[in-house]
């Protein structure tokens, strides 16, 4: 059916009221949807953004240390668990866990292959914080840290980084989804009150 425009006044077509809805109400939907996708996209690297931040909170604790290696500690992936490995050694007289970040390429895939990489024996530059805990968070230990040149402007750098990913994404999606939600709303209010006029 036409309207006095011309314009067919049905859901099939966009430019009808009905149309302009179905439309508003799919947007909804989809900015709904990216919302949540948002969220949990940043739920992923929320714990690693907070060991930068926990870091750098606690600078000043960390000295420099070294790392003797005794042993290496290595299991596989299992079932949604990733593969986890660490070394054991001294640190300023205590045993310790030290993770390190291996180069690009590195093939780990057992004890023994770590212990070709870093020997018993072999001396690492830490950064030392015996007050941190010894839980292992998100595949780091926060108190033995691999140093290096550019250590704390490295981690400058992925702070920033992560909280872009942390901070933008969800309330981006978030106002995205409040507009197209109050958008439908008034649009949906308007069309009801013309077609009360109209009947």
């Amino acid at each position: 059916m036409a309207d006095n425009n011309g314009i067919m006044n049905d859901e099939s077509n966009p430019r009808a009221p009905g149309g302009i809805l179905m439309l508003l109400r799919t947007a909804r939907f989809v900015s709904g949807a990216g919302l949540i996708a948002a969220v949990f996209y940043s739920l992923l690297f929320s714990l690693t953004f907070s060991n930068r931040l926990r870091i750098q909170h606690n600078r000043d604790l960390y000295r420099h240390e070294v790392f003797e290696v005794q042993d290496a500690v290595y299991y596989p992936r299992s079932g949604e668990d990733s593969e986890s490995y660490w070394f054991k050694g001294l640190v300023a007289g205590n045993q310790e866990r030290f993770i390190p970040e291996f180069a690009e390429g590195a093939d780990v895939e057992c004890r023994e292959d770590l212990l070709s990489l870093y020997p018993a024996g072999t001396k690492l530059n830490v950064l030392y914080n015996p007050r941190e805990t010894e839980t292992i968070i998100q595949d780091e230990t926060l108190r033995v840290l691999q140093y290096f040149p550019g250590f704390w402007e490295k981690e400058e750098r992925l702070r920033s980084q992560l909280f872009r990913i942390v901070a933008i994404p969800a309330p981006l999606a978030l106002c995205f989804y409040l507009a197209f939600r109050s958008l439908h709303k008034r649009t949906l209010s308007s069309h009801l009150l013309e077609k009360d006029r109209i009947d």
